[in-house]
């Protein structure tokens, strides 16, 4: 089998989308989100609102079952009004605050700062 018989066979595997899973549960933080996506199909998001933040002219939330966030185009939601209202303006750390968690918490370990900022932003993960 040469190298084209190769790419046309894994062409041919990867018809549909691929199954998803996962366990993220946002629990009562769940947000609801009716999307129109650049296909024109109506589409429904389940997501967490503690970590959704705006980011210019996208919504960036960690969806239902990966975990895993997306971005959503703010002008294709059709509940735009109602996401919005649920989602604090404020809920991301500046990038130099996100350099401190992170490295916090991937290290397990603590200082002053680290604290001062996890008590602005509590809900924060990687």
């Amino acid at each position: 089998m040469g190298l084209f018989d190769w790419l046309k066979k894994s062409a041919a595997d990867s018809s549909g989308p691929r199954p998803v899973q996962g366990s993220f549960d946002p629990g009562e933080a769940g947000i609801q989100i009716q999307y129109k996506n650049f296909r024109g199909q109506a589409v429904t998001f389940t997501g967490d609102r503690r970590a959704a933040y705006t980011r210019k002219e996208h919504l960036v939330i960690r969806v239902v079952p990966t975990g895993r966030r997306i971005s959503l185009k703010r002008s294709s939601i059709q509940n735009l009004g109602e996401v919005e209202s649920q989602i604090t303006p404020s809920s991301q750390p500046s990038p130099d605050e996100r350099r401190v968690l992170n490295y916090h918490l991937r290290r397990g370990s603590s200082s002053e700062l680290f604290q001062k900022i996890r008590q602005k932003y509590p809900d924060y993960t990687e």
